[in-house]
């Protein structure tokens, strides 16, 4: 089978998986076409040369035995380099064929390989997911023991005695209860104190001006003052009750 240079730089190959570097591969016919086309255009040479020879061997057929044997030997000369060149072409297709199979391997490798890595990203991101998804449900089920644990101190009852109305009117009575008693304390001082003053007065009086027409004391008369302070102790104490 013959193959011309145009034919090795132009030849495609199918891909699959993207099977090789279809620029190196390129690159490289590329290289075999020309070295191919060296050898052709080398075997032209040979082959016009040959021509030419054969057209001389044919003026000097007539010419001594050893001029025959001369181009005997040249023809056979003719016949090796043809069949060199062809069997060297032969060789680089060989060559090239290998090469393009080895660039093919070479490409699925490492696709296998870019797919494991691929694969083992996808197992690594899978497990921090679920690894993330473990943490997101410790975190929730903390945050719900934390808001049950704030729900039930809320709903204790102590709170309801601690912030009850009734208990701060209490403290407020208290308070008010004790001022009742010892603003009554003081006015109970205060009253002994006068009746004590009015007690020294009458007895500086005559006896007859002590004695009403009846022939009794005059009652003593309660100052102003304290008869108010009295009133208010008693509404106080009824209020307390």
């Amino acid at each position: 089978m013959s193959i011309t240079s145009d034919e090795i730089k132009n030849k495609a190959f199918s891909t699959r998986l993207r099977g090789y570097d279809q620029a190196e591969v390129a690159s490289f016919l590329n290289e075999v076409s020309q070295a191919y086309r060296d050898l052709d255009q080398k075997n032209q040479d040979l082959e016009e040369k040959l021509d030419r020879l054969t057209e001389r061997l044919d003026e000097y057929v007539e010419k001594h035995d050893s001029l025959n044997r001369s181009i005997l030997v040249a023809q056979d000369a003719a016949d090796r380099l043809k069949e060199d060149a062809h069997a060297e072409a032969n060789h680089l297709v060989t060559e090239a064929r290998e090469e393009a199979d080895r660039i093919r391997q070479s490409s699925k490798e490492e696709a296998r390989q870019i797919l494991q890595e691929a694969i083992d990203n996808v197992h690594f991101v899978q497990e921090e997911m679920e690894a993330l998804r473990q943490e997101s449900v410790r975190f929730k089920k903390g945050l719900h023991d934390m808001v049950k644990t704030y729900h039930s101190t809320l709903m204790d009852n102590r709170w309801d005695k601690v912030m009850s109305l009734k208990t701060f009117k209490q403290i407020d009575l208290d308070k008010t209860q004790e001022a009742v008693e010892l603003k009554a304390k003081l006015s109970d001082q205060d009253q002994a104190e006068d009746q004590d003053s009015s007690f020294e007065s009458s007895n500086d009086q005559p006896d007859q001006d002590q004695i009403d027409q009846d022939g009794q004391r005059p009652a003593q008369e309660i100052p102003a003052g304290q008869e108010e302070d009295q009133k208010d102790k008693d509404e106080r104490s009824k209020d307390s009750d």
